[in-house]
């Protein structure tokens, strides 16, 4: 398994978001240990330090943690996957262009349907 050269996001969450996948599916379970580091850096074609990089994000998480000298072991299974943001970001984009288009609308609407105003002696 490689990372995807074609995905904008960096290698290092690439690889995190497919360890996270392997945990969640089932692959690793809480207690179980994951593969060195060297086995990870062959298995996807990248550095130690992008490896080293992809964990950190995980034992941010807490999904993972780490023993010197022993290795790295699943700690919690994550929570199920949410909408990726650029998705949200897009929908709301397009909430807010069909709600200006309605505002506009219900102005043009208005200035249309007021009379003009008499101006007082």
């Amino acid at each position: 398994m490689r990372s995807d050269l074609e995905d904008p996001r960096p290698r290092y969450v690439q690889v995190a978001d497919d360890l996270r996948d392997a945990i969640r599916r089932g692959d690793y379970e809480v207690g179980d240990r994951l593969p060195p580091t060297r086995e990870i850096s062959e298995l996807y074609g990248i550095s130690h330090m992008t490896v080293k990089q992809a964990l950190a994000v995980l034992r941010y998480e807490g999904v993972i943690t780490s023993r010197q000298g022993v290795g790295v072991f699943v700690r919690a299974v994550p929570a199920p996957q949410v909408e990726p943001t650029q998705a949200k970001l897009e929908e709301l984009s397009s909430r807010v262009d069909e709600l200006e288009a309605r505002v506009h609308r219900l102005e043009s609407h208005e200035v249309e349907s007021t009379p003009g105003r008499q101006k007082r002696p």
